[in-house]
């Protein structure tokens, strides 16, 4: 690739850094990043967890471990979570629509499947943190279930005696005000 740059964009902690690619052989690399220039020596090695390389002419070990949309490095006790993009993809993702993640902070979701030994709380009910709501028994143990915050029951969707499976909806809480 000797002779044409590319463009990549390698997103560190969620912050895009564009990096241009100069030349690329078997066993060495030369890229800008900024101002820089850097010069990397050595064979990343697929597949093996440490590896090491000569990065302007220091001697650099790493860990990596790979995900499923991301590399994940590790440094010196440091970590950093990282994905390469091409300056095509970049401007690609750049328009796609942030994923909202719902808020269920007013909810409680079964942590595992197992059967509601006892439910204490009901709808309309005041409860302060740390209270018991239900008791799920699993595997033969008995797990207790406690609110995390003060609140108001609105709706109990379990009973004693009900089967539940992990992450079923149990009890729902007043939602708070924005706030409040």
């Amino acid at each position: 690739m000797s002779g044409q740059d590319k463009a990549y964009y390698v997103s560190i902690q969620g912050q895009p850094v564009r990096v241009d690619v100069i030349e690329v052989d078997e066993t060495s690399a030369r890229f800008r990043v900024g101002e820089h220039t850097h010069v990397v020596h050595g064979q990343f090695r697929p597949g093996e967890a440490l590896q090491e390389l000569t990065v302007d002419g220091y001697p650099v070990r790493f860990r990596v471990e790979p995900g499923s949309e991301r590399l994940t490095i590790s440094r010196r006790g440091l970590q950093v979570s990282t994905r390469a993009l091409s300056a095509r993809e970049h401007e690609l993702y750049a328009l796609m629509p942030e994923k909202v993640v719902p808020d269920t902070s007013n909810l409680v979701f079964s942590p595992m499947p197992g059967k509601i030994i006892a439910v204490f709380v009901e709808a309309g009910q005041a409860v302060k943190a740390g209270e018991a709501l239900c008791v799920i028994e699993a595997m033969k143990m008995e797990n207790v279930l406690y609110a995390e915050r003060d609140g108001t029951v609105v709706k109990l969707a379990i009973g004693a005696g009900q089967t539940v499976d992990a992450d079923e909806l149990l009890i729902e809480f007043e939602r708070e005000e924005p706030g409040a």
